[in-house]
């Protein structure tokens, strides 16, 4: 069980709590999402080729395969920035998380940098293998042999590999938002 806590801890982003972070983690990728896989679907469907298929192979693998090294070198670079601001806790509302032991654990914007660059690795590698595998679930879906459930099961699996994808796009703004900007400013 303590390993499992381990190997899923870079996912511990998702429990970071503040009153707007929903809207970057949750309601902006959907939307995108959403917007995507609507525009994916329709070109689809006006083409002879399987478009699903090519924008997860040709479009989104090629840019989720590299995202892994670049965050794990701007985490390795905000564990050892040399700055004193950084170790301060974040203006209020100062996003939050609940310790392993209970208590609730203000974060500095070095602690949320490390938190936020850990989810974006790993949140990187689930989509590349979800990416990965989509052929092979649609191959096993096809095996129900239900056209209308078929279609439906891919869209919704195209939509979720989307949605993680978005994800990491916006939380990915948010992070070169506190690394590019916030980070060098100093609190009101």
């Amino acid at each position: 069980m303590m390993i499992l806590k381990v190997l899923t801890r870079p996912l511990a982003y998702l429990k970071i709590s503040h009153p707007q972070k929903w809207i970057v983690d949750w309601l902006l990728p959907i939307l995108i999402a959403i917007l995507i896989t609507a525009i994916v679907i329709t070109g689809d469907q006006n083409s002879k080729e399987t478009l699903l298929i090519s924008f997860l192979e040709d479009s989104l693998a090629p840019v989720v395969s590299i995202l892994p090294g670049f965050y794990i070198a701007a985490l390795s670079a905000v564990v050892v920035f040399n700055r004193n601001d950084i170790d301060l806790h974040m203006p209020e509302p100062t996003p939050k998380i609940k310790t392993s032991a209970g208590s609730v654990l203000l974060l500095t914007r070095r602690r949320f940098l490390a938190f936020t660059l850990s989810f974006l690795t790993a949140q990187s590698l689930i989509t590349l293998v979800a990416i990965s595998l989509y052929p092979s679930a649609i191959s096993i879906i096809e095996t129900l042999q239900i056209p209308n459930l078929v279609k439906s099961l891919s869209h919704i699996y195209f939509l979720l590999i989307v949605c993680m994808f978005s994800q990491i796009i916006v939380v990915t703004f948010l992070c070169l938002y506190y690394l590019g900007e916030r980070l060098l400013q100093p609190d009101p």
